[in-house]
């Protein structure tokens, strides 16, 4: 029984702690950021590109685009893009 009354008084302890602690300041420490949009989607580095080229036998990666990429789908312009922005100021955005 006394077992008990000391894990229940380390628990409280903890409680204590948890309630007097900053939670902005705590969660700023320990969460990852979640702005990774760019880090999530942005493709290989120069060397994975040059490393995959190698293992296909194809020089450049419009070779590879040239080879696997149905001609009658292309493109022939560039797209009309806005510019770039996080994911945050494009969540951001779409809530307007």
């Amino acid at each position: 029984m006394q077992n008990l009354d000391i894990q229940d008084q380390k628990n409280r302890a903890n409680t204590q702690s948890l309630l007097k602690s900053d939670p902005i300041l705590s969660a700023s420490k320990t969460l990852p950021s979640t702005d990774a949009f760019v880090n999530r989607h942005i493709g290989p580095n120069p060397d994975a590109i040059e490393q995959m080229l190698n293992v296909l036998g194809i020089s450049t990666i419009d070779s590879l685009i040239e080879q696997t990429v149905p001609a009658a789908i292309w493109l022939n312009q560039p797209l009309q893009l806005p510019a770039a922005q996080s994911e945050y100021a494009a969540l951001a955005q779409l809530k307007e």
